[in-house]
């Protein structure tokens, strides 16, 4: 029994020892084929880290490249927005220019039509002043058979009457001028009938022996003693007798007397013919009229021609 014992111990141990080196060399085997695998995978690993690596070189190249790409393209756009800017402004500049034509040539246009309206108009109201200022000379004309029978009232209606409808100021002041100097003559004859009727001119009514005194007056007619004569009988000469023995009177006031004065020059002016001694005598009522009352010398400048104003 120890025998069979022992030859099974020995049995076993040959077989444990067999084992033992079959594990061994499994085990060998295995390093080996960890070795190998090990060597594989970082040989693989590196080349997937040196490929790796080369695609993250391509890719820093190609954002290197983008970037440029990038800011090229940036300074394509600015370019571009600066290009179309300028083009905007180019258009707006031609656009300007465009309307400014456009608005010069209105405007050119406008004053063309103004001046040629305005033209148009001057010649219109220079054809209606000479239209007027023509009426003016041929109203004048018309009262004179009026004015030499003294019949101051109806003239100086029929003028106001023929101005009435003007529409130029040179028309207007032609007429008005016309009309102030009638009426000065109208007040003139109106003083001398009120005067007549308050004081007697002794012998003052005709010449010579056939004198008579002036003892009253009206519209029509001086009435002296036994003696009537109508205004229209009463010529320059008579007139100017009148004048100077009424207007100088004791009882006249000085206003009256510078009044009355300047409407004796324009009754002067009006019946001297062209006379120098009536254009005289025109003169020194002016004169008058101007020393007694100074604020008259307007209307002697304006009522007078200057043929009297000349001999003042």
């Amino acid at each position: 029994t120890a025998l069979t014992r022992g030859a099974d111990v020995k049995t076993k141990g040959a077989e444990a020892m067999e084992l033992g080196g079959k594990a061994l060399a499994v085990r060998d085997e295995a390093y080996q084929s960890v070795n190998q695998i090990n060597r594989q995978d970082v040989e693989a690993l590196a080349k997937c880290v040196q490929k790796v690596d080369g695609s993250l070189k391509t890719l820093q190249e190609q954002a290197a490249s983008a970037r440029e790409l990038r800011d090229a393209a940036e300074g394509l756009l600015t370019d571009a927005d600066k290009s179309f800017l300028k083009v905007l402004e180019m258009k707006a500049e031609h656009v300007k220019k465009i309307e400014d034509e456009k608005k010069a040539k209105d405007d050119e246009a406008k004053q063309q039509k103004l001046a040629a309206e305005q033209k148009l108009k001057e010649e219109q109201n220079q054809a209606q002043v000479k239209k007027e200022t023509d009426l003016v000379m041929t109203t004048k004309i018309d009262v004179q058979l009026l004015m030499k029978q003294y019949k101051y009232k109806d003239a100086v209606a029929q003028l106001k009457t023929a101005f009435a409808a003007f529409e130029t100021k040179e028309g207007k002041a032609a007429a008005q001028l016309l009309v102030d100097q009638y009426t000065k003559l109208m007040e003139l004859k109106a003083f001398l009938i009120q005067r007549m009727n308050a004081d007697t001119f002794t012998f003052g009514l005709g010449w010579g022996g056939a004198a008579r005194d002036v003892q009253g007056a009206d519209e029509n007619n001086v009435k002296g003693k036994d003696k009537v004569m109508p205004w229209s009988d009463v010529d320059p000469k008579q007139m100017i007798k009148f004048m100077d023995f009424y207007i100088n009177h004791k009882n006249v006031k000085l206003r009256d007397q510078a009044e009355q004065s300047l409407g004796a020059a324009l009754y002067c002016v009006e019946n001297s013919g062209g006379s120098q001694v009536a254009l005289r005598k025109a003169a020194e009522y002016a004169k008058k009229a101007v020393e007694v009352r100074p604020n008259l010398e307007e209307d002697v400048k304006r009522m007078l021609p200057q043929e009297v104003r000349d001999l003042l």
